[in-house]
C-alpha cells in the first residue's frame, strides 16, 4: 500500500459513518434540524478520537494524528453531503 494510502481509507469510512449515522437520526422525520447535524458532527468525531485512542494500545497498530484528521474530514464531509441531499428530498416533497 502506498504511503499515506491509509488516510483516504480513514476518511471514507467515517464520511459513510457519518452518512448512515445522519440519515439513522434523520428517519422518519420531517425536518433536519441543524442541531442532528451537530450531534452527528460531535459523535463521530468522539469515535474517532476513542478509536485512535484504543489502537494506541494495539501491538502493531498504531495511533496518528493524521488519521484524527482523516476522520474528522470525513465525518464532516458526509454530515454535510446528507445534509444538503435530506434538504433537497425535502424541498421537493414540498413542491409535490
Amino acid at each position: 500500500m502506498p504511503p499515506g494510502s491509509d488516510k483516504v481509507i480513514h476518511y471514507f469510512e467515517y464520511t459513510v459513518l457519518a452518512l448512515l449515522f445522519y440519515r439513522g437520526l434523520v428517519y422518519g422525520r420531517r425536518s433536519i434540524g441543524n442541531l442532528i447535524a451537530g450531534v452527528v458532527v460531535i459523535a463521530g468525531s468522539g469515535i474517532a478520537l476513542m478509536d485512535e485512542f484504543y489502537q494506541s494500545f494495539i501491538p502493531g497498530r498504531d495511533s496518528s494524528f493524521f488519521d484524527l484528521v482523516a476522520d474528522f474530514s470525513g465525518v464532516i464531509t458526509g454530515t454535510v453531503i446528507y445534509y444538503f441531499i435530506r434538504r433537497h428530498m425535502i424541498k421537493r416533497r414540498k413542491e409535490l
